[in-house]
């Protein structure tokens, strides 16, 4: 029987497509975050845990399927707060499809919403469709940015820029040292890195990965974490930053009141830099 993927399985529509296709036992599988342990129970229905930001998953899972059905949602990161637009998110996601070799694709979108793929089969349904009841208790953070760049600009060249631009509105105070095997974010001074990252060049998208270590003072201390930081251009002009599943070291109710805050005030303010302020050397 032909292989048929959903992308995501908490919106209302996802919802009411893996209910249909369960009670027409057709075999489909779901791809869900890696934090996620379903408990849902749905005959013929495959819960098919993913590592979102990794390419070559999703070869291995939508690679040779016969039909793709996408769609994304927030909630698909498993995390508790969230920043970001759902046409980003849509564009960060389609990238990592267009990876892939399916035979077919089905788009589901809202009315008036532009499509990602000119090859799809196109259902664009009402507002509605794309709420999603599912509660979500995780103490994690994801935050998506998209940013006007240069098209002759790189991940490397713009992490290079995002130094920069942290060196110069903090005044001095933060650094960033050990680039390129490490992208460690320090206090002035300080010899604890604030956050520390390993830098990882991704498979068939223009990007880099930085995994998020256990080491930085601000970051929580756990033994098996996919926290990460994605510096991606989703087209030649366009930059994609996303915070991923980031766990502080600061209670929950301080985290967002305070480094939260502060993490989306400067990606904004990195965004205008890029467009307004970067000399041409940087």
């Amino acid at each position: 029987m032909a292989k048929i993927v959903l992308t995501e399985g908490v919106s209302q529509i996802a919802q009411t497509i893996i209910k249909t296709f369960s009670e027409a036992e057709i075999p489909l599988t779901v791809l869900v975050d890696t934090s996620v342990y379903t408990t849902d129970a749905h005959p013929y229905i495959t819960y098919q845990p993913i590592d979102w930001l990794n390419p070559q998953e999703w070869e291995r899972h939508l690679n040779g399927a016969e039909y793709v059905i996408f769609n994304v949602h927030s909630k698909m990161f498993n995390s508790s707060l969230w920043h970001g637009y759902r046409s980003d998110l849509r564009r960060l996601i389609g990238q990592f499809v267009r990876c892939c070799t399916p035979r077919h694709i089905i788009e589901l979108t809202l009315k008036k919403e532009v499509p990602i793929f000119a090859e799809a089969e196109i259902y664009a349904l009402p507002k509605s469709y794309f709420f999603s009841n599912s509660n979500v208790h995780t103490e994690t953070a994801s935050s998506l940015q998209a940013m006007q760049v240069r098209a002759t600009d790189t991940p490397a060249t713009l992490l290079k820029a995002y130094a920069t631009y942290l060196h110069k509105v903090t005044c001095g105070l933060i650094e960033i040292s050990d680039w390129p095997q490490q992208y460690n974010i320090y206090l002035k001074g300080t010899q604890r890195p604030l956050i520390a990252m390993h830098p990882q060049t991704m498979h068939a998208v223009e990007g880099i990965q930085l995994h998020i270590l256990p080491e930085g003072l601000l970051t929580k201390d756990v033994s098996s974490s996919s926290m990460s930081f994605l510096f991606t251009k989703v087209s030649p002009t366009e930059l994609q930053t996303l915070l991923y599943r980031y766990e502080s070291a600061l209670p929950w109710w301080l985290y967002l009141c305070t480094q939260a805050v502060i993490h989306d005030a400067v990606m904004a303010g990195f965004g205008r830099w890029l467009r307004v302020y970067r000399s041409p050397k940087d």
